[in-house]
């Protein structure tokens, strides 16, 4: 064999080596980028879980209902990041086990806080609405029967009144005897 022969052979082999060497170098940008839209997707839908969280805790402290729609407004945004998260997963050929995990635990989620936001309503969001309203409504209503002569029944509808108070800021049930 020559050496003119052998050069062009390592010649071939040296370029056919860095065509490898950059297909390689594609495929590893490639994949890193895959794994960055992964990582950006996660850290989306933890901003958006703690939002849900937010929107929680914003309601249950003020019972104000606007809290329920940044709630179901984050909620949709939420399903929509992950729907995107497990597309990005089974284009990359991984396991979509845990978003379909993720979807069931968001939907229990949004079920069982819906359901406070009922029973709240239902206990009253205001003193003068739902139960609460109908609660102060009788007593006063029983206040303006006894009337201001009848200094027992009136002691004994105060001390009524304040175990009343002290077990909607307790919620202990040693007020209820």
């Amino acid at each position: 064999m020559l050496i003119k022969h052998k050069l062009i052979f390592s010649s071939a082999i040296s370029i056919l080596g860095m065509f490898l060497m950059l297909f390689l170098l594609n495929y590893s940008a490639t994949s890193a980028q895959h794994g960055m839209t992964l990582t950006k997707d996660i850290a989306g839908i933890n901003e958006k879980v703690l939002q849900l969280r937010r929107s929680e805790k914003d309601f249950l402290a003020r019972k104000n209902l606007k809290y329920i729609d940044g709630f179901n407004e984050t909620m949709s945004v939420l399903n929509t990041n992950v729907q995107k998260l497990e597309d990005d997963l089974i284009a990359m050929g991984g396991n979509d086990k845990e978003t379909l995990q993720l979807k069931s635990i968001l939907s229990q989620y949004q079920q069982h806080f819906l359901a406070i936001v009922e029973a709240q309503k239902r206990i009253g969001l205001t003193p003068k609405a739902g139960l609460y309203g109908n609660l102060r409504k009788a007593v006063h209503d029983a206040e303006t029967l006894i009337g201001t002569d009848d200094y027992h029944v009136l002691s004994v509808m105060l001390q009524l009144r304040r175990n009343e108070k002290d077990f909607m800021l307790r919620s202990d049930l040693k007020y209820k005897e």
